[in-house]
């Protein structure tokens, strides 16, 4: 055969490899492996001699005999004490969700567990409580697990069907139902999985070791349903059951429902009555150790969950366990706590995660035989003050967005005001990133938030030292002319040069903030944690401060303002559209991207503010800047909830929640507008006969050349500015 390099199967116990071998008889001579150790071999795990079965050669191949022994130890090391070749019956809904559970079965999951050699059963459900029905009629002795190929509706009729029987306590101990994730909502293999993916979640079913979970029971008048995920009602239920007809919108309809519930106030009176386990966060917090302890080490040890004996008819005729507390007819027992909810909102127990990004808990899950309660419930005086709260701080708010251009033009020259534009525009950001962590280290409990109210408060008032404006104008240009509000926005409007600058503008303010409040919701999808993705962020606003504070003073000092803003957009636009390929590349190129971004959009912000306030001139400056602000943070409200409806759920060819949709319609919009300010010079042209003939208009301050059309406008609706103005 020669020195020729030939390729040997090799395992650990973390996985299978090929290894590279040589045919070196002479030290395979001397060797305890059947294949050769030198000093060029890879110092890996092989076959032992002793492993040997049979050798031959056959037609110039070498066969060694092994196998049984080495697939019995791969196979034992892949599955992890999990049952190997399960029998499933597999139900699917193929209406649940968007309707894609028969494409996603064929495609995704049917060769996952033809692969593992699974023994499948497929049946397609027809109509509603078909599930219970079949399940109901099971033989739990073919099977080893029931598959759910839909949303929680279908795995819900199973429990119910396995509840039905009369061997129930058999059927449910003996049957395990697993779920994969095809509906719109997919909280039980969110809560077993935790993935919404359809081929993650059946390798977890293939590889998956069989547990208890606990299971409610819901009784109403005579009838006794098992719930086996969470109990609500309120909001939460009716959210889901009054948006039925809504299918098609996938999981948006359950957002939807909720949000106009909510903006209603619904009520929904009741009256609970809990038996309280345990309430105090110390014991909650001991509990939860103690339970996850265990969990690591059965874990650890691999270990199937024994099956409960079939044998013997006492079994096999053993229905559900009766009530242990009765129904609301029945007394309610002393050591019972009466919760009055005459205006609950929500009531939620059991399980966390009901959703993808929903979480109502973190310890629940492994507390056994309790369910965790949550409710919540309206207090009108307090919820009216807190609206009014909202709406009075929003309309403050926007008070020091609008000031940076008009104190610019009234306290600095042609020289400094994209500086100090920048310092004025980015203080607000700035200001509000140290609030939050002042209020971290402040508030500690509820009752410190108006401790801090009232600091913040006194220290706002400082603000009534500011002057109005300088005593002495520190150029011409800072004398304010009274313009109507009407007729600078109608100035606005007919300047054709001013949308292209403004369209961009605010198209990117939206992006921004859209980008770093979903920044998380992007990169974790791809592995990256919760903190990196907290730095990234940090990248994205301190390399923006850092070039704004760096290229404002330059700009001004050579008066190239055009010309920044049109190399900060399309910098900007080709930022954003390469974004679209950074989740799941390396973490480098995303902290670059986002520091351009940063640096471009910093810069842009106080250069184009001033330039607008320049180009509508006689507009005061405050017009379009607030014009600008104003549309930038409602294109971000729409641009955020607009790539969170892009998600994707539940599809195996991209991770579960992946963004990239989102991200397309993000980079698309940037880069077609961020080419709209390259234009400005072939518009100025365009322009150039209307701006003749021009008239000298003089006063005591101020002498400039006027375009005759501009002149008509400013005559036409202000006749007293023109008089006593000599020409």
């Amino acid at each position: 055969m020669g020195r020729q390099m030939k390729m040997t199967q090799g395992y650990t116990k973390d996985g299978y490899k090929l290894n590279p071998i040589y045919d070196d008889t002479a030290s395979f001579v001397n060797s305890k492996f059947c294949v050769p150790w030198t000093s060029n071999f890879p110092k890996l795990r092989i076959i032992p001699f002793y492993n040997v079965l049979w050798a031959e050669i056959d037609n110039n191949h070498l066969i060694i005999v092994f196998v049984a022994n080495w697939i019995s130890i791969l196979l034992d090391c892949s599955y992890k004490g999990a049952q190997q070749k399960k029998r499933a019956k597999v139900l699917i809904n193929p209406y649940s969700g968007n309707g894609k559970a028969r494409r996603w079965y064929s495609k995704y999951i049917k060769p996952l567990f033809e692969a593992a050699r699974c023994s499948i059963d497929a049946v397609e459900t027809g109509y509603s409580g078909e599930g219970t029905t079949i399940s109901e009629g099971l033989d739990v002795d073919k099977f080893d697990m029931v598959v759910v190929c839909s949303g929680d509706g279908l795995a819900h009729e199973v429990f119910n069907g396995l509840g039905k029987r009369p061997d129930a306590r058999r059927a449910l101990s003996k049957i395990a139902v697993a779920h994969v994730p095809c509906g719109s909502g997919n909280g039980l293999s969110q809560n077993l999985n935790a993935t919404g993916n359809a081929s993650i979640a059946t390798l977890a079913v293939i590889k998956g070791i069989r547990k208890p979970l606990d299971l409610i029971s819901v009784t109403q008048e005579d009838s006794r349903v098992l719930s086996f995920l969470s109990q609500t009602t309120g909001i939460g239920a009716e959210s889901d059951l009054a948006t039925e007809n809504l299918r098609w919108m996938g999981e948006v309809r359950f957002k939807l429902g909720f949000l106009t519930r909510i903006l209603a106030k619904k009520v929904y009176p009741c009256e609970i009555v809990v038996r309280i386990v345990m309430s105090s966060k110390e014991s909650i917090m001991d509990h939860y150790a103690q339970e996850s302890l265990k969990n690591a080490l059965e874990d650890a040890k691999c270990e199937r969950t024994p099956e409960v004996d079939s044998s013997g008819e006492d079994q096999a005729n053993k229905g559900l366990p009766p009530l242990e507390y009765g129904t609301v007819h029945d007394k309610i027992p002393d050591d019972w706590t009466v919760i009055p909810g005459d205006k609950l909102g929500i009531l939620y127990c059991g399980n966390p995660g009901p959703g993808y990004d929903l979480s109502s808990g973190s310890t629940i899950e492994v507390i056994s035989e309790t369910a965790d309660v949550q409710y919540i419930h309206y207090k009108r005086r307090c919820y009216a003050l807190t609206i009014v709260g909202q709406v009075v701080m929003g309309i403050a708010g926007a008070v020091p967005i609008s000031l940076p251009s008009h104190y610019t033009n009234l306290w600095f020259d042609g020289n400094s005001r994209i500086a100090a534009n920048a310092i004025m525009s980015l203080s607000n950001p700035t200001g509000g990133a140290i609030a939050q962590i002042i209020a971290l280290i402040v508030v500690k409990t509820k009752q410190d938030i108006p401790t801090l109210m009232l600091y913040i408060s006194i220290i706002a008032t400082l603000s009534i030292l500011v002057p109005a404006k300088p005593l002495t104008p520190p150029c011409m240009p800072s004398e304010e002319e009274n313009v109507h509000p009407k007729a600078a926005l109608m100035m606005l409007a007919k300047n054709p040069r001013f949308w292209l600058f403004f369209i961009p503008f605010t198209i990117f303010i939206g992006f921004f903030n859209a980008i770093s409040s979903l920044l998380t919701q992007i990169m974790s999808p791809y592995g990256v944690s919760s903190d990196t993705s907290g730095y990234l962020g940090a990248a994205l606003i301190g390399c923006g401060l850092v070039t704004a504070a760096a290229a404002t003073p330059v700009i001004d000092k050579l008066q190239a303002r055009l010309l920044s803003m049109k190399v900060a957009a399309p910098t900007i636009g080709i930022c954003y559209l390469t974004f679209i390929w950074i989740p799941g590349s390396p973490i480098v190129t995303a902290y670059v991207v986002l520091g351009v971004i940063g640096g471009a959009s910093f810069t842009l912000l106080p250069v184009t503010l001033e330039w607008l306030a320049k180009e509508t001139e006689p507009a005061p400056p405050e017009v379009s800047s607030v014009l600008c602000w104003m549309i930038g943070q409602l294109l971000g409200i729409v641009f955020t909830i607009s790539m969170q409806n892009l998600k994707t759920h539940g599809d195996p060819a991209v991770p579960n929640g992946d963004m990239k949709r989102g991200l397309i319609f993000e980079g698309v919009i940037a880069i077609a507008c961020s080419i709209l300010p390259l234009f400005e010079r072939l518009v100025r042209k365009m322009d150039v006969p209307n701006m003749q003939p021009a008239f000298c208009q003089y006063n005591e301050t101020l002498l400039r050349v006027v375009p005759e059309a501009q002149l008509r406008a400013e005559w036409s609706y202000s006749i007293g500015y023109i008089e006593g103005k000599g020409m």
